[in-house]
């Protein structure tokens, strides 16, 4: 599956690094008119990061070119071998700018397009298969007090990570929709709802979902919603 933003096409839109393998490589294209420069690197996500001071163990090259109209060109990312877990995937981001080239000067773009992309680094072994994660996942409604939004507890037990563009709830209410959640492997993530969005599901209710597999492709699926004891 490709993404394109822009002038600048990718081939994939996420990417399994296996354990292993000595490097990946990722396919850019210029579709546009005019020339480009692009501005590659690697980070764990979050807030905005100083570049000179990241540290993460793998080599994304090259880190800045110059892209004409209709040129292709690949990035090669490469593990440099520092300890990572290895009963769980590591979630990192490739992070991908881009602007005309007359906008650089002194090695910075200037005003730029931005556009991020997941990398899971894969350690040999791991126990299950990453398309049945998503169902794996147990979530449970907690209702909180007056006033406060209620919230959902999402428990992945896989050493997978989990990604849903969209979940659904509300049976034969107005639905609910929470869009783009990521729940990392072997943990517990929590997504508040709007106030007074649905009443207290019943336990056992149905949640649909859409979730990213491996290629990219949006798998649909159903699975079931618990509802805690109030406390």
């Amino acid at each position: 599956m490709a993404a394109a933003w822009a002038d600048l096409a990718v081939t994939g839109t996420r990417f399994v690094y296996p354990e292993g393998e000595k490097r990946i490589v990722i396919s850019l294209s210029n579709t546009g008119a005019d020339p480009i420069l692009v501005q590659t690197w690697l980070d764990h996500g979050g807030a905005e990061v100083d570049l000179s001071q990241l540290q993460v163990p793998f080599v994304l090259m090259p880190s800045l070119f110059r892209l004409d109209p209709g040129e292709r060109k690949t990035l090669q990312l490469r593990y440099t071998g520092e300890p990572l877990p290895d009963d769980r995937e590591t979630v990192l981001w490739i992070n991908l700018r881009h602007a005309p080239s007359r906008q650089v000067s002194e090695n910075k773009l200037e005003v730029v397009l931005s556009y991020v992309m997941k990398v899971l680094y894969r350690p040999a072994g791991l126990e299950g298969d990453a398309k049945d994660a998503p169902a794996t996942v147990r979530w449970t409604y907690h209702e909180r007090g007056a006033g406060d939004a209620p919230y959902l507890e999402a428990e992945n037990p896989s050493p997978f990570s989990v990604s849903l563009p969209v979940l659904r709830l509300g049976g034969g209410r107005a639905p609910t929709e929470l869009k783009g959640l990521t729940i990392m492997p072997k943990s517990t993530a929590r997504f508040a709802l709007p106030v007074g969005t649905i009443g207290p599901p019943a336990s056992g209710e149905h949640l649909e979902f859409e979730a990213i597999d491996d290629l990219g492709l949006v798998m649909p699926g159903v699975t079931t919603l618990w509802v805690a004891p109030r406390s």
